[in-house]
C-alpha cells in the first residue's frame, strides 16, 4: 500500500529575499543554492531535483546560473522532487535584486565635542545625493562610521563625497 504520508523532503529551501546588488558590479549578486531532497525510502534524492528559474525580462533556465550570479530585478526559483511512487513537492521562492548597492564609510569631524552628537552627512555619488543622519561620539576628531547605506548602482560612478550638511568643507573619495 502506498503511505502518502511519507512525502519526499526538500531541505534548505531559503525564503525569498530582497537584497541588492554586489559591491562592485551592476550584474546583480551571487546566491548559493543549499537545495538537497531526500525520501524515507530512497535516502538521498538531490541529484532527482527538477529546477527552473523565471529571471526579469522573461528569461528562463533548469539550471543554476554560473557562479550562482542573478541579475537585477525579480527572479523566480522553483525546486520539485518527485519519488519512486510519483508523490511530488515543489517549493517555490523569489529572489529580487535592487539595484544598489550598499556603502559602509568612515567619516572623520575635526575638532573637539563636548559630548556625543548626531551629524547631517549628505552623501553624493553620481547624479544622486542622500542625506543620512550619523551618530557621532564624544573626542577630538570623533570618527563616525554609516553603514548598509543604499546607493545606486552606477558602473562610470567614479567620486563619491561627503558633506556635514550644515558646514561647506567636503570630502571625496573613490567609491
Amino acid at each position: 500500500a502506498v503511505n502518502p504520508g511519507n512525502l519526499p523532503v526538500l531541505s534548505g529551501v531559503f525564503a525569498s529575499a530582497s537584497v541588492p546588488a554586489d559591491a562592485g558590479t551592476t550584474a546583480g549578486t551571487q546566491f548559493t543554492n543549499p537545495v538537497t531532497a531526500s525520501d524515507i525510502c530512497e535516502g538521498d534524492l538531490t541529484s532527482s531535483v527538477v529546477l527552473s528559474i523565471t529571471y526579469p525580462g522573461g528569461g528562463s533556465g533548469t539550471s543554476w546560473p554560473a557562479g550562482g550570479m542573478f541579475p537585477v530585478g525579480l527572479s523566480t526559483v522553483t525546486w520539485s522532487i518527485t519519488d519512486a511512487i510519483g508523490q511530488t513537492v515543489t517549493a517555490t521562492r523569489t529572489i529580487t535584486v535592487q539595484n544598489y548597492q550598499l556603502l559602509d564609510a568612515a567619516v572623520t569631524f575635526g575638532g573637539v565635542l563636548s559630548g556625543s552628537s548626531s551629524r547631517q552627512v549628505r552623501i553624493t555619488h553620481g547624479g544622486s545625493s542622500s542625506v543620512v543622519t550619523v551618530n557621532v561620539p564624544a573626542g577630538v576628531n570623533p570618527t563616525a562610521v554609516i553603514t548598509d547605506m543604499q546607493v545606486s548602482i552606477a558602473a562610470g560612478d567614479s567620486c563619491l563625497a561627503a558633506k556635514n550638511t550644515t558646514h561647506s568643507l567636503t570630502d571625496t573619495a573613490a567609491p
